[in-house]
C-alpha cells in the first residue's frame, strides 16, 4: 500500500507512469490485474487520453482499465490504484475505491485525503 501526492492533474502525468513501472516491476503484475480508479469522469478521460488505458468494455486482457469508482463499484481487481485530485471526496466513494483491492493497493491523491486513508507521504 502507497501513496503518491497528486494535487493536480498535472501531478498525475508522471506519476502514474512511475507508478505503472514499481506495479509491473515490484509486484509482478500483468496488466489486465491492475485498475485505476478515478473520482471524476474528467480525470478518467484524461489518463485515458494520455496514458492510452481502456474502458471496462475494451478491455482485452492485456490492458490496463480506468474507471470511476462508481462505475467499479462491485468489482475487484489485484492491485487498485486509486486517483483524485481533490481533497473533499465522500468516505462512502474512498471506501468502494479502496474496497475494490484484493492484493495490493495505491493511493494518487492530495496529502489530505491520503491522511484519510491511513497513509502519509
Amino acid at each position: 500500500m502507497g501513496w503518491m501526492p497528486a494535487a493536480t492533474p498535472e501531478d498525475l502525468s508522471g506519476a502514474v507512469g512511475d507508478e505503472i513501472d514499481r506495479v509491473f516491476e515490484a509486484e509482478d503484475r500483468a496488466p489486465e490485474r491492475i485498475l485505476f480508479a478515478t473520482t471524476r469522469l474528467g480525470t478518467r478521460d484524461r489518463l485515458r487520453n494520455e496514458v492510452g488505458f481502456v474502458s471496462w468494455e475494451e478491455g482485452d486482457g492485456r490492458a490496463i482499465v480506468c474507471e470511476t469508482v462508481d462505475r467499479v463499484k462491485g468489482s475487484e481487481s489485484d492491485h487498485v490504484i486509486l486517483v483524485t485530485t481533490e481533497d473533499d471526496v465522500s468516505d462512502s466513494l474512498l471506501c468502494i475505491g479502496v474496497s475494490r483491492a484484493i492484493s495490493g493497493l495505491s493511493v494518487m491523491a492530495p496529502a489530505a485525503l491520503a491522511g484519510r486513508v491511513g497513509l502519509s507521504g
